[in-house]
């Protein structure tokens, strides 16, 4: 059995347990469409809030932070890193505990949210960025806003960290960024007019007038969007000096370690970055490991552990 298909029954049958035990008596909170152990516990639509960690009195508070029509296919899902997410962001901004995290270095050793400002109002989860021209703007996990500004991608159990969909569908791309053979735009994104090739080349060793194949988007799309999110300001204006993006990662998780799928995609994005401190990463493990250092959130710490079987600086 690999590696990831061992980390991933482990994750299931952690979150098995802990559906027995933290929901004895409310099984008629999941889908019994997916009651099964070969794949995670799935809420019941009209109660995936509960997927969320909370304290009771902040339910609809918490789940408010994310705003209408933003909610991943997937939310309700206990393998959903975007639940994983509103617990831990969503508890640090209501309680006004964002200072925590002020000490956090990503594996470079570069500080990853300093200065972190008291006003809880600069930190929003699932931003959505409609400063490049998309059809449909970016959505980040979460987002710090004004100076610096930082997109954060969050993930968990994902064995990447999220392709061009143009990209993976032949009807729209071929998977190839070429300046000749007869296209009028050499990549897709651009014939729509979205402006992701005006900014990365001057981000990025990557120049809009040669042929690449294949498309240095086609696996580091996400990346490279969080990049542009962070770096280019609601005026379309290129500021590089004053924004950077983040990955928080499982450590567990095989995909994210030294050679694995989405760790090799990272280093490919930050080593083609003229700049390379735009782009950071750090473990949900560490995350943890500064909530358990306040004591008034012993609370959530210890239900993360429990739900996620994380466990601080592993």
């Amino acid at each position: 059995m690999s590696k990831y298909k061992n980390y991933r029954s482990d994750m299931f049958r952690g979150f098995w347990n802990y559906r027995e035990i933290e929901f004895k008596d409310r099984q008629h909170y999941f889908d019994s469409a997916h009651n099964i152990e070969n794949s995670p516990p799935v809420f019941h639509s009209r109660y995936k809030q509960k997927n969320v960690i909370y304290k009771s009195e902040m339910e609809e508070r918490i789940n408010a932070l994310i705003p209408k029509g933003q909610h991943h296919r997937w939310f309700r899902s206990m393998s959903s890193s975007q639940a994983l997410t509103l617990s831990v962001f969503g508890n640090l901004i209501l309680y006004d505990r964002l200072e925590i995290l002020a000490g956090i270095t990503g594996d470079d050793d570069k500080p990853l949210f300093t200065p972190i400002r008291s006003n809880t109002s600069d930190w929003q989860i699932e931003y959505s960025v409609n400063y490049l021209r998309e059809p449909r703007p970016t959505s980040v996990d979460v987002f710090i806003e004004n100076s610096p500004r930082v997109a954060i991608e969050c993930k968990l159990m994902e064995k990447e960290i999220g392709p061009c969909s143009s990209g993976r569908d032949k009807k729209e791309c071929d998977g190839k960024y070429e300046v000749e053979y007869g296209k009028q735009y050499p990549c897709y994104k651009t014939s729509r007019e979205i402006t992701y090739w005006k900014y990365i080349p001057h981000l990025f060793n990557w120049s809009d007038d040669k042929d690449y194949n294949p498309c240095p988007l086609l696996d580091s799309y996400q990346l490279v969007r969080n990049i542009l999110a962070a770096c280019v300001t609601k005026d379309e204006k290129l500021d590089p000096n004053n924004g950077h993006a983040v990955l928080i990662y499982d450590a567990r998780n095989p995909a994210f370690q030294k050679g694995g799928a989405g760790d090799k995609i990272f280093q490919k994005v930050k080593s083609d970055l003229k700049n390379p401190s735009l782009l950071r990463k750090c473990s949900w493990q560490v995350i943890l490991e500064a909530i358990k250092s306040d004591a008034a959130l012993q609370w959530l710490a210890s239900a993360l552990e429990n739900k996620y079987g994380l466990h601080a600086g592993a």
